[in-house]
């Protein structure tokens, strides 16, 4: 059962703790939007997977960097994500150059979660709180959608006044969700890099038709060769 006097209940421990048994947690994702331009250096098979595999790392590690307890020796949350969920948003044509959108979603498992999906480190535990500030925020009940801190569980408890059958649904709502995008994820890296290099190869089919003849535009010989090769016209299709 809840408090009797949910108003005392400070970033609601009890909810966390006995209800969500690791929703946030098991596993904790870390989703972040963000664009990449591949340049006329970078539009060639192999340097296309470079850029993209190397974005994708540099992004989960600024994530395990940042999620690191507060003690004297800290300690890491995560090692590498268990799941990769990529997907491009978008791709735009510039001059010479591709900006791809991008959204990555990264499912980390935290060392500190037991056996009982609960949180090892959690402050109704430990009765001090050495988790990283994002940790400490979430289920904040003074956030709104869309901000940092911001728990639909919590926000559910609230709304309906901490009624034990919502949070029971809320809570296997969130797992759905979690569960959704944990299964349309792969584990392997490469194995993403390469699914998004045959989505950017079907970019560059469909925008130059497969074959220069079809533009009805000879391109010139230093421009990027328009089969979607990633070469210079000169060195492919133009030889």
């Amino acid at each position: 059962m809840l408090n009797e006097h949910p108003e005392e209940i400070v970033f609601h421990p009890e909810i966390c703790t006995n209800f969500c048994k690791g929703s946030c947690c098991d596993p904790w994702w870390g989703v972040i939007f963000y664009t990449l331009k591949l340049d006329e250096r970078t539009l060639k098979y192999d340097n296309i997977k470079q850029e993209l595999l190397k974005s994708i790392k540099t992004r989960a590690d600024r994530i395990k960097e940042r999620y690191v307890t507060s003690e004297t020796i800290s300690r890491k949350l995560f090692q590498d994500p268990i799941k990769y969920n990529i997907t491009i948003e978008n791709i735009k044509p510039d001059v010479k150059s591709l900006i791809i959108s991008l959204r990555a979603m990264f499912a980390f498992q935290c060392l500190f979660l037991s056996d009982d999906k609960r949180c090892s480190i959690h402050p109704t535990i430990l009765k001090s709180d050495i988790r990283p500030p994002h940790c400490e925020e979430l289920g904040n009940p003074d956030a709104r959608i869309g901000e940092k801190g911001f728990c639909r569980i919590v926000d559910t408890a609230i709304k309906t006044s901490y009624n034990e059958q919502d949070i029971i649904l809320s809570v296997e709502e969130e797992r759905n969700v979690s569960n959704k995008h944990f299964n349309e994820g792969v584990s392997n890296i490469n194995e993403v890099v390469n699914k998004l290099f045959e989505q950017i190869q079907d970019f560059q089919r469909q925008k130059h038709n497969k074959n220069p003849a079809e533009t009805g535009k000879k391109p010139s010989r230093n421009d990027i060769c328009p089969c979607g090769s990633g070469l210079k016209y000169k060195k492919c299709h133009g030889k």
